[in-house]
């Protein structure tokens, strides 16, 4: 695919989110060792919540172990105005996985209040 004109990065980003790959912690490792030069963060972290919430209730009674490193690893996008943007609807998406503490934490206040409307 490196050397196809028009098969790239976009392509494997497209293919990757088209359908279920692996379950949560298989797509991890997926995505930090085969995939690992293909897909930039902000990719990752948009297939990871995707995946995340393919395998988590809407409303969960208690927080997966799974979701606050994700909403902190999301959290440490930044950039150009468009992965910024990335940032703040991924974390908008988590937000309801997120148990009453986390959703207030100083780690998150930054992006997520402002996205959802409480900043």
């Amino acid at each position: 695919m490196e050397t196809h004109k028009r098969l790239g990065d976009k392509y494997i980003v497209a293919a990757l989110a088209s359908a279920e790959i692996a379950p949560y912690d298989d797509l991890v490792q997926l995505l930090e060792g085969e995939f690992a030069g293909y897909v930039d963060e902000s990719a990752k972290c948009s297939l990871l919540v995707d995946q995340l919430l393919r395998e988590l209730p809407s409303y969960p009674e208690a927080e997966d172990p799974r979701v606050l490193p994700l909403a902190e690893r999301i959290g440490q996008l930044d950039g150009e105005f468009w992965v910024r943007r990335h940032r703040d609807n991924q974390l908008w998406r988590l937000w309801p996985l997120l148990d009453g503490a986390h959703r207030f934490s100083p780690e998150l206040l930054g992006e997520v209040p402002r996205v959802a409307g409480l900043g």
